[in-house]
């Protein structure tokens, strides 16, 4: 089978001109490798670190009441509102986040 193969592949590299090419040029790799001093260059830079959590002397009750007054009652995560509910003595009735704005809008409401 080698012989066979071997006469073909023989036959297909002088057809295509591939055996007027040393063996080191066949095998080199095509793309450069970077150096050490390169990829120090490219490296990530941190992002800034952002604090979405508010301030621990501003109560939850006015991050809510604000949020409400704004109209971004949507854009408080679910564990702020239910530590809002919690806060106010209300149990939330179901866990998904349109059932509990809707339960704190009730609430702002009155």
């Amino acid at each position: 089978m080698d012989k066979r193969i071997s006469s073909l592949v023989e036959e297909f590299n002088t057809l295509t001109g591939l055996s007027n090419i040393p063996n080191e040029e066949k095998f080199k790799a095509t793309t450069k490798k970077r150096s050490a001093n390169e990829e120090s260059k490219t490296t990530k830079k941190k992002k800034a670190e952002t604090n979405d959590e508010p301030e621990e002397n501003v109560s939850i009750e006015e991050i809510v009441k604000s949020a409400h007054a704004k109209g971004t009652l949507s854009k408080l995560t679910i564990p702020s509102l239910k530590e809002y509910l919690a806060h106010v003595g209300v149990k939330p009735k179901k866990l998904r986040k349109a059932d509990l704005l809707e339960q704190v809008e009730e609430l702002l409401s009155q």
